[in-house]
């Protein structure tokens, strides 16, 4: 399974950690680890919205959602972790416009972490909806292969031609 493990996993903890995000979403839940992680660490008031287009992976990363709100650690925290998570069905790049509409906010951290061919189209698709100053984190960018994407990224950048540059941070956690 192409979860994003735990060392990645902690990496991604302190990007949220750090950018303090009032709306996070992830393209991908799968059955909903990075879900997890992502929430433990979300601010009070943060809300994490997972896109996931297949039926089955929503159902999972419900499941595993909810568990996560059972436990002893999630006592301690005054919103449980699973009702900080909304699980959408349906391709994210269809979903971006409704979920800009439904909460009335802009994008401040995105995970990238669906089908890596699909990865600069869901880019393409969240684009219009980011905060200037978002965090985009892209898991698994290295398998799709396209320098120009992987140059954007790493510059943290791109330049007019592409559409973007507008002070986004593209920060890349990539499998080696």
């Amino acid at each position: 399974m192409p979860f994003i493990g735990k060392a990645k996993g902690a990496i991604l903890q302190q990007l949220v950690q750090e950018q303090k995000p009032q709306l996070a979403v992830e393209v991908g839940t799968m059955a909903g680890y990075s879900a997890i992680l992502i929430a433990q660490v979300l601010p009070e008031g943060g809300k994490l919205i997972s896109l996931e287009k297949d039926l089955a992976w929503v159902l999972v990363g419900k499941r595993f959602l909810w568990q996560a709100s059972q436990g002893n650690l999630d006592k301690a925290r005054t919103t449980p972790v699973g009702q900080m998570v909304d699980v959408w069905w349906g391709d994210a790049r269809d979903k971006f416009a409704k979920l800009a509409q439904q909460t009335g906010q802009q994008i401040d951290f995105l995970l990238l972490d669906g089908t890596p061919k699909e990865t600069l189209s869901y880019l393409q698709a969240a684009e219009p909806y980011l905060k200037s100053g978002a965090v985009v984190v892209a898991d698994n960018a290295g398998s799709v292969g396209g320098v120009f994407w992987l140059t954007c990224l790493n510059m943290r950048s791109c330049d007019a031609t592409s559409g973007w540059g507008k002070g986004y941070k593209y920060p890349v956690i990539s499998y080696a």
